[in-house]
């Protein structure tokens, strides 16, 4: 044989090999006439892949097959489900009860052609979450302890496919949680607090030495905050008051006016690894904070004081973004040279002083009570300019005389919704509103027992909680059809009542962590 004739001998024998290849592939696969399974979804309608722990995962596939006249039931087919390792189910369907908190943790169906042996894949993802994910947090005393209380709202769907709402109470959490174990005494606050895009912490402010840092998902104790001290203490005499987790930045006050602080090495889930600097924060011209604003600190990009040793409102600059750690904390000038004459100057309040502050960067609103004449007046300003330039102008002033400073005592408490016009204030029992669009103030209802000590919204501002110092908690509307009526709380404004909470003294809504928080979603 010649060189030419063995080199197409060499040819045609690697072709022929090649297509012997093939046609066993397509024997193994193709000439199989077996049903098969073009596509597998979810029904929606019938399907909840993210329930709460405690409740059921349900999954109904919708199988689409080649030939869908034949038989396509447990007949013919074998459905296994797989979850963690273990199988769950053997049905077409899935229902079935996870026993731990997982996030997107993948399920997987097996479906297996009885006849042929040819099994289909197909995989999805399930979320468990903590029952005490989102929510209301309720914080009360009953015989000097500490009482923490969680309602839940579950979205349900009825025969009709209509949804409702259902809450969900949780009483004395802690102690349920823990028996023969007490969460502390004196409870004084609640501070929310970011870990992760889908986990948080609660601190819990009472006695120094028991206020504590609580896990998002069961309430367990984590860390106590003298711990983050040096040498695991505070300094002499120091007594917590109020506490503010600011991105990269966190502040904690003492009932004296006394502010430590702490640098992040980031926005987020790395609050515990630093300790506050020993050495107390100072401002030209001294420091003593009232109180911090409860602001959005991811829009703002700073931290609020009242400064009630120089009647000023200070801004330290922190962020959400990564890097700038050497600048975090710089205090952030603000000017103050286009206000009219007749308006209050945030950096020197003089006769005024400074009740609420709430709002939504770059808009803001003040409560103001004037010390001369016991008025109030609400003003509203602007903040332009960039924060991580140290240096910001108020702007777009306004103040007037507030239109239900008749019904404000000096017990009432404050909540602006940060998207809307409006702001909620309470007087003993009863709880009003105020409308900046209209100028119109209107009540939304007289609970006709009981003292209001807290008022604060939910996530979307859908809904307002309204804590009572008798052991009352409400769950009202925030909807602007309800808010029109002409009696807001009788007419399907109340969603839900709590009772036999104890002594509340602070409540706060719980996010979940800071994707819930950034996105504002239940």
């Amino acid at each position: 044989m010649n060189t030419k004739n063995s080199i197409c001998f060499i040819v045609a024998l690697a072709i022929s090999s090649l297509f012997s290849s093939c046609y066993k592939d397509l024997g193994n696969y193709d000439y199989i006439d077996n049903n098969k399974i073009l596509q597998i979804s979810d029904i929606a309608a019938q399907t909840t892949r993210t329930v709460v722990l405690g409740q059921e995962v349900r999954v109904t596939p919708a199988i689409t097959w080649k030939y869908p006249d034949r038989d396509t039931t447990a007949n013919a087919f074998e459905f296994r489900w797989e979850f963690n390792d273990s199988v769950v189910s053997n049905e077409r369907n899935l229902r079935f009860t996870p026993t731990k908190i997982q996030h997107q943790a993948p399920c997987y169906l097996f479906v297996t052609e009885k006849t042929t042996g040819i099994t289909t894949i197909h995989t999805g993802h399930i979320t468990i979450t903590s029952p005490f994910k989102t929510g209301w947090l309720i914080l009360s005393e009953s015989g000097s302890n500490s009482i923490l209380s969680f309602i839940r709202r579950d979205t349900k769907t009825n025969d009709k496919n209509e949804k409702y709402n259902e809450y969900v109470e949780y009483k004395d959490l802690y102690s349920t949680l823990f028996p023969g174990t007490t969460l502390g005494t004196n409870p004084k606050k609640l501070s929310y607090v970011q870990i992760t895009g889908d986990k948080d912490e609660i601190l819990v402010l009472q006695e120094p030495d028991q206020c504590v840092y609580l896990s998002g998902d069961d309430f367990s104790k984590y860390i106590y905050l003298k711990d983050e001290f040096p040498g695991k203490q505070y300094p002499q005499g120091y007594k917590p008051a109020d506490f503010v987790d600011a991105a990269q930045c966190t502040y904690v006050s003492g009932e004296d006016g006394v502010v430590y602080w702490k640098i992040s090495p980031s926005f987020y889930g790395k609050l515990h690894l630093t300790q506050f600097i020993p050495v107390p924060l100072t401002m030209p011209g001294g420091l003593k904070v009232g109180f911090f604003p409860n602001i959005r600190i991811t829009s703002s990009q700073f931290a609020p004081m009242y400064d009630t040793l120089n009647n000023r409102l200070l801004m330290c600059y922190t962020s959400f973004n990564s890097g700038g750690g050497h600048r975090m904390g710089t205090k952030i000038e603000i000017t103050n040279n286009e206000k009219p004459a007749d308006v209050v100057d945030v950096n020197n309040m003089g006769d005024y002083q400074l009740v609420y502050m709430g709002g939504e960067h770059p808009s803001f609103i003040m409560l103001l009570k004037q010390n001369s004449t016991g008025d109030y007046y609400y003003y509203t300003f602007s903040i332009q300019g960039s924060t991580s330039s140290f240096n910001v102008r108020a702007t777009n002033h306004k103040q007037l005389l507030f239109p239900g400073s008749t019904f404000i005592s000096d017990e009432s408490v404050f909540h602006k919704l940060r998207r809307s016009a409006y702001l909620f204030f309470s007087n003993g029992s009863k709880l009003y509103f105020y409308d900046q669009a209209t100028g119109n103030v209107k009540l939304y209802h007289d609970f006709q027992t009981g003292k209001i000590v807290k008022i604060d919204a939910d996530a979307p501002e859908t809904e307002i909680g309204v804590a009572f110092d008798n052991g009352d908690m409400y769950v009202c509307s925030a909807s602007v059809a309800v808010l029109g009526a002409s009696n807001p709380g009788q007419e399907g404004g109340i969603l839900h009542h709590a009772t036999g909470l104890g002594r509340i003294v602070d409540m706060i809504w719980k996010y979940g962590g800071y994707y819930n928080y950034i996105f504002e979603r239940y």
